[in-house]
């Protein structure tokens, strides 16, 4: 299948984020095969990462974008073909939810997500993406193949699963219902040992 593949990552470039993969990964994508990894952003590794890039010559297959106003993001999110979440390894990383994956459902298009834990379980739970190991450009390599070789109508599937798991699961009256539920119990611990 030779259609194209955008693959958008958004959001901060900084170490944590590991994108160094995503650079490494561009060099393993062949030329003039509609491949583009596109990281919109800044961040302390950005110049570091640009340099790797030229140093691989793959700024045919993957580009840097300038921070974009928060009102522009949706529209941007939602004309990549994937968006990709990707972290470092580290024991942290399978607690921690990158608030970029909310975004991302909410943009109904499938995930690329390169870490474990909680945020990989959404993914799994939503059926919203792929699930890869992070750090390891094969397997991002191959994730980006994946979803180029689904049908446009599965990829749509993938982005709308998404869309109605963060409508479903995380609805402001959700939220709030399920904190006051939290601070209910927190009230009902504090005030019972008090009142003897």
């Amino acid at each position: 299948m030779d259609s194209q593949v955008c693959l958008r990552v958004a959001g901060n470039i900084g170490v944590v984020q590991g994108l160094e993969t995503a650079v490494r990964t561009a060099a393993l994508l062949p030329r003039d095969s509609g491949f583009l990894i596109s990281l919109i952003g800044a961040g302390t590794d950005r110049q570091r990462l640009q340099e790797l890039a030229s140093s691989l010559d793959v700024n045919d297959r993957i580009q840097f974008i300038d921070r974009r106003p928060a009102e522009e993001m949706p529209a941007i999110m939602e004309a990549s073909d994937a968006l990709l979440v990707h972290l470092k390894n580290a024991p942290m990383a399978d607690w921690v939810i990158p608030t970029k994956v909310f975004a991302y459902l909410s943009a109904g298009k499938p995930i690329l997500m390169a870490m474990g834990g909680a945020a990989a379980e959404m993914v799994k739970d939503s059926g919203a993406g792929i699930i890869i190991r992070a750090e390891d450009a094969v397997a991002l390599s191959e994730g980006i193949r994946s979803l180029r070789d689904l049908s446009p109508e599965s990829r749509v599937l993938m982005g709308r699963r998404g869309q109605e798991y963060l409508a479903t699961n995380f609805s402001k009256q959700m939220v709030l219902a399920q904190y006051e539920d939290k601070l209910q119990v927190i009230a009902n611990r504090t005030n019972g040992p008090m009142d003897q």
